[in-house]
């Protein structure tokens, strides 16, 4: 999704569109718990880059 197509949605589908790629990125790997706290802490209105090792 574009930056400016991710913008015009809602808090809540931009909070919902960065939770399910933090979940498929960690394979499920994060609980609820920890995926609110990221969300917490970078705020859904800027795109980021998800890297993760395992």
């Amino acid at each position: 999704m574009k930056n400016k197509g991710f913008l015009l949605l809602t808090e809540q589908e931009r909070n919902a569109k960065f939770k399910a790629a933090l979940h498929t990125k960690t394979r499920g790997g994060l609980t609820g718990d920890e995926i609110q706290e990221i969300l917490h802490v970078l705020p859904a209105d800027k795109q980021y880059e998800i890297l993760v090792s395992m």
